[in-house]
């Protein structure tokens, strides 16, 4: 039970004496490594809005008014039911 323990200690890497051990490390890579790497420019703009003029955003806004009522005064309302 006692080489068991020590296996899994070693195999998370809390117990560095054992030969199995295996350091769980990864390389980072440098800033130089990582300017060399190529961007995707479509990648970049795949989620940037372009700004609406007036017009655009005035008929957006009567398109999401659309299926509303005329405002009505609420004791009218009341009266028609």
């Amino acid at each position: 039970a006692n080489k068991e323990a020590k296996k899994t200690l070693s195999q998370h890497g809390l117990l560095r004496k054992d030969e199995g051990y295996k350091a769980s490390t990864f390389e980072i890579p440098s800033s130089e490594q990582l300017s060399a790497k190529r961007l995707n420019p479509i990648k970049l703009e795949a989620h940037v809005r372009n700004k609406l003029n007036k017009q655009e955003r005035v008929a957006l806004v009567r398109v999401g008014r659309g299926d509303r009522e005329k405002h009505k005064a609420k004791t009218i309302v009341k009266q028609k039911n």
